[in-house]
């Protein structure tokens, strides 16, 4: 069955409880009340005989049945069981005559022994509402007068009434059903699309396809925009991947080829070699190796910073700097004194990985030294724009850049003529860049006159209370 279907018995279901719920309330008021009327009625004609029981002994007129209908029927019995007299309206051939029933309750209002007695009772087969009282004068004497009248009207009245709430209740229900019909049709069909677009996302892995996100703040429009990041996610997931493939497999080929090489001539002609020529190539090896080993890290946490949800939270980025200069002291010693932290802002908190933040501010300075042999290594956090963002850059005195080179400084595996000599897979600056964009930064590189280069991460800083 069909959540629209669901729906739909179930408000039929529940408005049907609640109208034959309601309806035997009525049923049970109205019985209630037309007795209570009845009894009411027969407590009057009790009170009348007591006040004049001389008008016991006048016929009441012809009722609309053999029982009187409305003028009822009257008896006098004593404490023996015994009818003293009675009095009853006749039918047109005055031959039926009706007597109430005389029984043990009737007796002992006779006795004395109940004040009064109201009870229903059925007299050839048509129910009556009889009230039983001790009589005037006649109770020293031990009498019982009983007063009843038919309630087949109030019987009828009440079975009216429960087959017009039964078909009250079938029409509700299916007017709920029709209703919740409509109504769930048009409230589950975003999540029918919703379900239609991820059978499609599953059977033709279109991730770049996006479901239609309806308006409003529902449950229904927040599980379409979830799942619509969710696919954008993927999305970018996959194209990290795919990258990370295109990459490992187009820049590890030369490397592993150079590697295997190396490795086949040692294992070949490792004899022949002289002791020179073999320490030369043993020490390639392990510098290939290890060049090879920073490349897949590289990519591995490019592909990781371009897919994983970052932990954010509150980072100081003069600690972070003061962590990076210190670390880089300890790395290169014989550089130590060349690496200097300048401090010029009040306000350095981001919202931020620091985790990720240390590991971009230490590829800054871990490509400063590696192109920059001498001279001073600054590290310097200072305030942005308006004060809303800050700037962490590092500024090297190397040979600088070649200015056509500075625009692809930051793409994935480029290395600028000049320094393509030295070790490295230009993997990092990309990471610095992927790390900025990842907390709503930016990155640039200038030149330093007289020479020298120097790169800018600008990150927004973080907002009180968010």
């Amino acid at each position: 069955m069909s959540l629209r279907a669901r729906i739909a018995w179930i408000v039929a279901l529940t408005v049907a409880v609640l109208l034959v719920a309601l309806g035997a309330t009525v049923q049970v008021q109205s019985a209630r009340a037309l007795v209570g009327a009845v009894d009411d009625d027969l407590r009057a004609i009790a009170r009348s005989i007591e006040r004049d029981p001389r008008g016991f002994l006048v016929l009441s007129a012809p009722g609309r049945d053999r029982f009187g209908g409305a003028s009822g029927v009257v008896q006098l019995v004593s404490a023996d069981g015994q009818v003293v007299l009675d009095r009853r309206p006749r039918a047109a051939t005055d031959l039926d005559r009706v007597r109430l029933p005389v029984d043990d309750t009737v007796l002992a209002v006779a006795n004395g022994e109940l004040a009064e007695v109201l009870v229903t009772v059925a007299v050839e087969e048509v129910p009556l509402r009889m009230l039983v009282v001790p009589v005037g004068d006649a109770r020293d004497a031990g009498f019982a007068l009983q007063v009843a009248r038919p309630i087949d009207e109030v019987e009828n009245v009440i079975g009216v009434l429960r087959r017009r709430t039964a078909l009250l209740t079938l029409l509700g229900a299916a007017l709920a059903a029709l209703a919740a019909w409509t109504v769930a049709g048009r409230s589950i069909r975003p999540v029918s699309e919703l379900t239609h677009a991820v059978e499609e996302v599953r059977g033709g892995r279109d991730l770049a396809r996006r479901v239609p996100v309806p308006e409003g703040d529902d449950e229904v429009a927040r599980l379409a925009r979830a799942f619509d990041a969710m696919l954008g996610r993927l999305e970018d997931s996959r194209i990290a991947q795919d990258r990370l493939a295109a990459d490992a497999s187009h820049e590890l080929r030369t490397p592993l080829t150079s590697l295997r090489t190396n490795i086949e001539v040692l294992a070949a002609d490792a004899e022949r070699l002289a002791p020179a020529d073999r320490a030369q190539l043993t020490e390639d090896v392990v510098g290939q190796l290890d060049e090879l080993t920073a490349m897949v890290e590289g990519l591995v946490t490019l592909t990781r910073i371009d897919t994983d949800a970052t932990t954010r939270g509150d980072v100081d980025v003069v600690r972070v700097g003061q962590e990076v200069v210190a670390a880089a002291r300890r790395r290169y010693p014989a550089r130590a004194d060349d690496l200097a932290l300048v401090v010029e802002t009040a306000r350095a908190d981001v919202d931020g990985d620091a985790r990720e933040l240390t590991l971009a501010v230490s590829a800054l300075v871990d490509n400063a030294v590696k192109y920059a042999p001498d001279g001073p290594i600054e590290v310097r956090v200072t305030d942005g724009a308006a004060g809303e963002t800050v700037r962490i850059s590092v500024t090297d005195r190397g040979p600088g850049v070649d200015p056509d080179a500075l625009p692809h400084l930051f793409e994935r595996f480029y290395r600028a003529p000049a320094a393509r000599s030295a070790p490295g897979a230009g993997l990092g600056l990309a990471l610095v860049e992927r790390v900025a964009l990842a907390h709503g930064g930016r990155v640039a590189a200038a030149p330093v006159e007289p020479h020298g280069l120097n790169v800018t991460m600008e990150l927004p800083v973080r907002v009180d209370g968010r």
